[in-house]
């Protein structure tokens, strides 16, 4: 399907080769040597100048552009930029209760009807909503991915990113001097 300014474009340029083409033929030139033995050309006559004939230009009849006849406009298609800004990328967190903050920046704005779902692991983190902000609690040391996905109201993916972080928590498995103070 031709845009409207394409079609604009391509009737300019007809326009203006056929403009041109008509200046062209109703110019009378004139041509003449001056005493140095120099050709010159003009559309002024000048002393000894002699007419030129200039033949007609060649023109091609354009074609015809159909504008395409209005009719239902197609859907919308949205994509979401999800850029997370917490966890960083392969951030080492050290956090002795498991707790974790995840945020995400959405670009655009979330629209109405739209929803995020945060997953950890592969498994859903809630019911989607509209935050861009999930707290997850008791998290096991290790690293693990979060993910973020944006689904409009049929739950179609309209973005999706993911980032990887790794928890640190105290263990009195490293920690000698802890695990002899219990015995």
């Amino acid at each position: 399907m031709l845009e409207p300014m394409t079609i604009l474009r391509a009737v300019a340029r007809v326009l203006l080769v056929l403009w041109t083409a008509a200046a062209v033929a109703d110019t009378e030139l004139y041509k003449w040597v001056d005493k140095d033995g120099v050709v010159h050309f003009s559309d002024k006559p000048a002393a000894g100048a002699e007419k030129i004939k200039v033949k007609d230009v060649d023109t091609i009849p354009a074609e015809k552009v159909q504008t395409p006849a209005a009719g239902p406009k197609a859907p919308e298609s949205r994509h979401y930029e999800i850029t997370f800004i917490s966890p960083k990328a392969d951030e080492s967190i050290r956090e002795n209760t498991g707790n974790v903050n995840v945020s995400v920046q959405l670009n655009p704005p979330l629209n109405p009807g739209d929803t995020i779902q945060f997953l950890m692991d592969g498994q859903p983190q809630g019911e989607p909503g509209g935050s861009t902000e999930l707290s997850l609690t008791n998290v096991d040391r290790g690293t693990h991915t979060v993910q973020a996905t944006v689904q409009d109201q049929n739950g179609r993916p309209l973005g999706s990113a993911s980032t990887t972080f790794t928890l640190q928590r105290f263990s009195i498995l490293t920690n000698p001097a802890a695990k002899n103070k219990k015995n």
